[in-house]
C-alpha cells in the first residue's frame, strides 16, 4: 500500500487530473476490497468448522480400516 500511495503521490504532482482520477479509483478498489475481506472473515469460521469435521470423518474411517481387518470382517464368509 506504500508503493501504491508514492506512485499516487508522484502521478498526483506529474498530473493533477490523471492523479485524481487514479486516487478515486484507488479508493473505490479498497472500499470493494475491505468489504470482501470482511465477508471473508465470516466465511472463513464457517469453513474451518466444515474442513474440521471432514478431517475427523476421514480419520475414523481410515482407523476403521484397520479394526475390519483385524477382525477380517472384509465381506468374505470365514471357513469353519
Amino acid at each position: 500500500m506504500l508503493t501504491t500511495a508514492v506512485i499516487a503521490a508522484m502521478i498526483l504532482v506529474y498530473d493533477r487530473r490523471i492523479g485524481l482520477i487514479l486516487c478515486g479509483g484507488l479508493a473505490v478498489f479498497f472500499a470493494v476490497n475491505s468489504g470482501m475481506m470482511k465477508a471473508s472473515a465470516a466465511m472463513a469460521r464457517q469453513k474451518i468448522e466444515k474442513d474440521s469435521a471432514l478431517v475427523a470423518k476421514v480419520i475414523e474411517y481410515i482407523q476403521g480400516i484397520a479394526e475390519v481387518k483385524a477382525f477380517r470382517l472384509t465381506g468374505q464368509r470365514r471357513r469353519l
